[in-house]
């Protein structure tokens, strides 16, 4: 009887196991989807026995298996649903989910820390961009044409309270009077600039409509539009 269980149980871990791959060769459920980033598999290399030895065959192959294998993506779900249940955070792609707006990247984060920690240098580099785009608003003003710079704002210049102290220098505490505002200086220069951070900051809190995917770090298509 135990001989039985034994072998039972190490035949159902195989069976388990082998799932992926049966599902990958013979697709015997619905692949399901991912939204959002997703990784491409590069172009197979062109001469197998180069490739082998310089070992592009094989980094391939360990590509396509990973982006092929079978149920990825409810493993990638379940995966990314669990570590952020629990731990609100995702260190492998420098994502957080700290508030109900879901998730912001350490990229726009950091970007924010510096306006506010490098705040005189910033501006002085604003207004060297400023000056420049002044020139170029000048050619097109010359030919007859109209430039006009929008400023596509992150979620976290929309809702910076979902990050707070833990993540902000100094709090979200009239945060917008601390940063320096590149729109500003853009009419400053005499510049025409449509800078989407105020207006949809108070658009949001008219309408109640979220204007970022909470999945996302992107506007939704419908803000696009309202900006458009």
């Amino acid at each position: 009887q135990f001989s039985f269980i034994k072998i039972f149980c190490c035949t159902s871990i195989v069976c388990v196991l082998t799932l992926p791959a049966i599902q990958w060769i013979y697709p015997f459920a619905a692949k399901g989807s991912l939204s959002g980033y997703t990784d491409d598999v590069p172009p197979a290399p062109d001469k197998i026995m180069p490739a082998f030895f310089d070992k592009s065959l094989q980094k391939w192959v360990e590509k396509y298996f990973d982006v092929n294998l079978g149920f990825r993506s409810y493993f990638v779900r379940t995966f990314n649903e669990v570590i952020f249940l629990f731990f609100k955070e995702s260190s492998n792609r420098a994502l957080i989910a700290p508030g109900s707006h879901g998730l912001y990247n350490d990229l726009s984060i950091n970007h924010m820390n510096e306006e506010l920690t490098q705040k005189e240098e910033k501006i002085k580099f604003y207004q060297l961009e400023a000056e420049k785009l002044k020139k170029v608003s000048d050619i097109f003003k010359s030919q007859g044409k109209h430039f006009l710079v929008i400023i596509a704002s992150s979620k976290i210049y929309i809702y910076p309270e979902d990050l707070g102290d833990q993540h902000i220098k100094g709090g979200t505490t009239r945060i917008f009077e601390r940063l320096p505002s590149f729109g500003s200086i853009l009419k400053e220069k005499g510049v025409d600039v449509f800078d989407s951070g105020p207006f949809l900051r108070e658009w949001t809190l008219v309408s109640g409509i979220d204007t970022h995917s909470r999945a996302g770090v992107h506007w939704n298509f419908y803000v696009g539009c309202i900006v458009a």
